[in-house]
């Protein structure tokens, strides 16, 4: 009895994966260590096998998808065009030099991006990347815009205001401002989204500083130029301006920017280049079963130049700059998706304002065919990943913003920026990128499958801990969020193994004295038992090899 007892036990003993435990632990933390050579810092040692089985990415684009290095290459100011900066001093010599420093100061005075130095110590703008992109585009005509801003003497500041996303800044007239026709005390410059932009505009400037009436052919005009340069994945900005006299500026409030009544002076394009890679990590996501979002959040530039500049609020002579700045239209976000691959045919690029104003039911049918949201607030994020959860979806989410912090928390997997992202961000995510590059999240994607595949011995447990992931590990869809730890293959294996390993003992015990000669005596006996033993054993240790592959075709891995 108490031998068979014993022998009870030590089955127990023997079959209970007591190495289980150790094995996740090691298999977690060396993939943690390794994501990390990978630009994934891992807060959250759960997100590694989380992702593993990710069938959804939402990802910004500026500085995720692209590479954040904006630069003015298109634009058609003052009826007046250029297809690339080369071509844009041949531009400057059309227009007239009045209408050209006209344009030049707009940039500048309203912008707080300023030269600095890069990491390398080269001079290098320093701020908004779009405001560093006008920056760059006045001073490759040769204007010092460090000059033409210290001479602004600031007077007053309409703060940012996400529900009109303008900001206006008030500065004092002098002899160095340029003097358009019939220019009045006061003066709005205006530079954002170009639709909303042209929208409060009545009249538009020639080359010559004529001011024409922006009747409907010409309105189409516009349009027109608007929306060749958003097809070519271009962010537009409009740049306009209004002349107020000293009488209209003083009932101007502090809460309502006066953007109303603009004469539109042209529109640029800025190119924002894709990172190198990102369109075979779109195809590898998708080859993988994980779905790929564009959500582009609106931009919001939070400008306060009245800690940067003195204001002044006598009643001489005074200009009134504005800034209207948004996030890229849906035609330019919808290019940079299609270019990157993200929007395919049959896909649906919406604004978060269309988005948000469906019911649940209609986004519920809306978000699987989702694949370009473009100004997006951090609620639309919210929403997004709740309806992909309620259709059994396990997302990834990425984010940089205070206000994504919600959207990040919620979603299964959070990815910060670890270059642009803020404190808050970081503290609500579960992986920080730390170059903020969406092939880091492919990465991400292979060492979370790479952890999925674990075994019980603890020696397997350390080959599988160090075991590095493969290319092949994006061939595999992902598993559902109920699916069993045992699937079919695995079972097929575990109960191969148990058959071929029982048979080949069973043999042993009762044929291998024969076999090798043996008699019945202790001796006998023994070496039996010996090689019974150790035939065992290295069954065992091949199997352990064996099952570093479940897949069959991936035998030539091991």
């Amino acid at each position: 009895m108490i031998s068979i007892v014993i022998q009870a036990i030590t089955i127990i003993v023997v079959a209970v994966p007591e190495g289980l435990p150790m094995a996740v632990t090691l298999s977690l933390a060396f993939a943690t260590t390794q994501m990390l050579r990978d630009n994934n810092l891992v807060r959250v040692l759960s997100a590694c096998e989380t992702m593993g089985n990710a069938t959804a990415v939402c990802s910004d684009k500026t500085g995720t998808l692209t590479q954040n290095k904006m630069t003015v290459v298109e634009g058609s100011l003052a009826q007046k065009t250029f297809d690339n900066i080369d071509k844009a001093k041949d531009w400057h010599q059309q227009v007239q030099p009045d209408v050209a420093t006209l344009i030049v100061e707009s940039i500048a005075v309203n912008s707080n991006a300023f030269e600095g130095k890069d990491d390398n110590g080269r001079p290098a703008f320093v701020g908004s990347k779009t405001e560093c992109a006008l920056l760059g585009f006045a001073q490759s005509l040769g204007y010092d815009y460090a000059h033409i801003r210290s001479s602004a003497k600031i007077a007053k500041v309409y703060p940012f205001a996400s529900q009109k996303k303008t900001m206006s800044v008030v500065t004092r007239n002098h002899d160095g401002v340029a003097k358009s026709k019939g220019q009045k005390d006061y003066r709005v410059f205006v530079k954002g989204a170009s639709e909303i932009v042209l929208q409060a505009c009545t009249h538009y400037l020639d080359d010559q500083g004529n001011v024409h009436s922006l009747n409907g052919d010409a309105r189409s005009q516009f349009d027109i130029i608007i929306t060749k340069y958003a097809e070519k994945a271009l962010r537009t900005i409009t740049l306009a301006y209004r002349d107020v006299s000293t009488s209209e500026f003083n009932k101007f409030t502090d809460d309502e920017p006066p953007n109303r009544d603009l004469v539109c002076i042209g529109v640029v394009g800025i190119q924002d280049p894709l990172r190198p890679g990102v369109v075979e990590a779109v195809a590898a996501f998708r080859k993988a079963g994980v779905f790929v979002r564009m959500v582009c959040p609106s931009t919001c530039y939070r400008i306060l130049l009245c800690l940067l500049w003195n204001v002044c609020t006598d009643d001489n002579g005074l200009f009134l700059f504005q800034l209207q700045i948004t996030g890229d239209n849906l035609t330019t976000a919808s290019a940079i998706a299609r270019n990157a691959g993200i929007l395919t045919p049959g896909g649906i690029a919406l604004t978060g304002p269309e988005f948000r104003g469906k019911t649940p039911e209609e986004q519920a049918k809306i978000v699987p065919r989702l694949q370009v949201l473009a100004r997006s607030s951090p609620t639309d994020k919210t929403i997004v990943v709740t309806r992909l959860q309620q259709a059994d979806e396990v997302v990834a989410m990425t984010g940089d913003g205070t206000n994504d912090g919600p959207a990040l928390k919620l979603a299964d997997v959070g990815f910060s920026m670890g270059i642009a992202g803020t404190e808050v961000a970081k503290e609500a995510s579960d992986i920080i990128l730390m170059d903020d590059n969406f092939n880091s999240i492919l990465k991400a994607l292979r060492w979370g499958r790479a952890v999925v595949n674990l075994i019980m011995d603890t020696l397997a447990a350390l080959a599988l801990a160090t075991e590095p992931p493969t290319d092949d590990l994006l061939e595999r869809k992902p598993a559902p969020k109920r699916a069993h730890l045992i699937n079919y293959r695995m079972a097929k294996m575990i109960v191969g193994q148990a058959i071929f390993q029982i048979g080949i003992n069973l043999f042993l015990i009762n044929l291998g004295g024969a076999i090798f000669h043996l008699d019945n005596k202790a001796h006998g006996k023994a070496v039996l038992k010996t090689i019974i033993f150790n035939t065992f054993v290295f069954l065992q240790i091949f199997n352990e090899i064996n099952c570093r592959c479940v897949l069959s075709a991936q035998v030539n891995n091991i």
